[in-house]
């Protein structure tokens, strides 16, 4: 049923994204899963061959979600704790399922294994073609991931991870039309399940072939459904999240503030932390409109953030130099140097070349060079003419352009 097609892009996002969404509260009270912490998490049991204290326990987790008393997240929770790309997993998930070939359990674990296997080879792919030996490797898997899962879907009166597992497959490599199916088969198994819809939802992004107006029809058919507020608040923060992200590709500061505006507050509703993304875009946003105390106040939110990216670390530290808090702008725009950020690095280095009294620096340009140096190495335009006009010899091949922060 899963075509041979693999070649969508942006998999490691998508990754980042399902799994914020099996993460979200709201979903009911924790099951007890003490064994786990009393003696070996479920990867050790596996490895170690332990096949009975697995299907005892995942057995368990099956019955209470068929009894009402696991949600549908809770299980699906439950099972990532099995996820492993090596070969060693799969091998051992197919000794589980030799060992107990009446499982479902048994098959459900070893059919998600084979489609995030799948996955994650898609995921770590360059962007572009993939070469015939990961799309042979994707569609290998995909195929024995479906054989396996479709096969369980007679083994449970309530094989919801089943349907769960084969969406995924067909968002990866399906059509329009498997993808509908899986949900409406997910629906029929559990009618107030979260999951199976926000996965269909993630499906229909333009970035995957949908559009917004699909997922707007979605969302309404969703809230007439017995689907739990706390899935239909992940699934509008996923909407306006992508619209924000499309006002920022074409510099739309007030599509930014508004979009990136209702995911914070959405986040709010469900007593989320906000994204650091979003409270970038929400600032950026603020500041390109002078709207002052709406940036300063992202600004402080950002301020007690531990920031790794380097165009936020870069932005943050322009946004401080605008508003003269050099001081302030300062530490970013290092740590934004240190990250491979032309722009802060060329900043950097023609600041330290300079000196800057307010920041104890005296002007150093042996050192201040060796920064615009790695800067023109990234192509960054105007760390090239400054080896131009000082008959400095540039880099001749640079990796990337990159030009001041801002919305691209």
């Amino acid at each position: 049923m899963f075509s041979s097609r693999t070649g969508f892009g942006g998999l490691a996002a998508a990754l980042v994204t399902l799994s914020a969404m099996a993460g979200m509260p709201g979903s009911g009270a924790p099951v007890d899963l003490s064994i786990w912490s009393l003696a070996r998490t479920p990867l050790q049991h596996l490895q170690a061959r332990d096949y009975a204290t697995l299907q005892r326990q995942f057995a368990r987790d099956q019955r209470l979600y068929e009894a009402g008393a696991m949600t549908d997240r809770q299980l699906y929770v439950d099972f990532r704790a099995l996820y492993s790309n090596s070969h060693r997993t799969t091998s051992r998930l197919e000794d589980w399922v030799r060992a107990f070939p009446r499982s479902y359990v048994a098959r459900v674990a070893l059919g998600a294994n084979l489609f995030q296997r799948a996955w994650r080879t898609r995921a770590d792919a360059p962007r572009g073609p993939l070469s015939p030996a990961k799309r042979r490797a994707i569609h290998y898997d995909l195929q024995r991931a479906q054989t396996v899962l479709v096969r369980s879907l007679r083994m449970s009166p309530r094989p919801y991870l089943s349907a769960l597992y084969l969406l995924d497959g067909a968002i990866l490599a399906g059509t329009r039309a498997e993808r509908r199916h899986w949900l409406r088969v997910g629906e029929r198994i559990d009618p107030s399940n979260a999951l199976v819809r926000q996965r269909y939802f993630f499906s229909l992004q333009p970035s995957w072939g949908g559009s917004y107006r699909q997922m707007r029809r979605f969302l309404r058919r969703c809230a007439g459904q017995q689907t739990s507020r706390t899935a239909l608040i992940g699934m509008q923060r996923l909407l306006h999240a992508d619209l924000a992200a499309d006002a920022m590709r074409t510099h739309d500061s007030r599509g930014m503030l508004h979009e990136w505006g209702r995911v914070l507050a959405l986040d709010r509703q469900v007593g989320v932390a906000p994204s650091t993304e979003a409270l970038m875009g929400y600032t950026r946003g603020a500041w390109d409109l002078g709207l002052r105390s709406k940036a300063n106040w992202g600004l402080r939110q950002l301020s007690h953030r531990s920031i790794n990216e380097a165009s936020t670390l870069a932005q943050v530290g322009w946004m401080y130099a605008k508003e003269n808090h050099d001081r302030r702008a300062w530490p970013y725009l290092v740590r934004a140097a240190h990250e491979h950020d032309a722009w802060a690095q060329f900043t950097v280095g023609d600041t330290i070349r300079l000196g800057c009294p307010q920041l104890h620096l005296a002007p150093n340009p042996a050192r201040g060079l060796v920064w615009i140096e790695r800067s023109a190495r990234h192509c960054f335009g105007s760390a090239l003419r400054f080896l131009a006009a000082n008959h400095r010899r540039a880099p001749r091949v640079c990796t990337r352009a990159q030009g001041v922060p801002g919305h691209g």
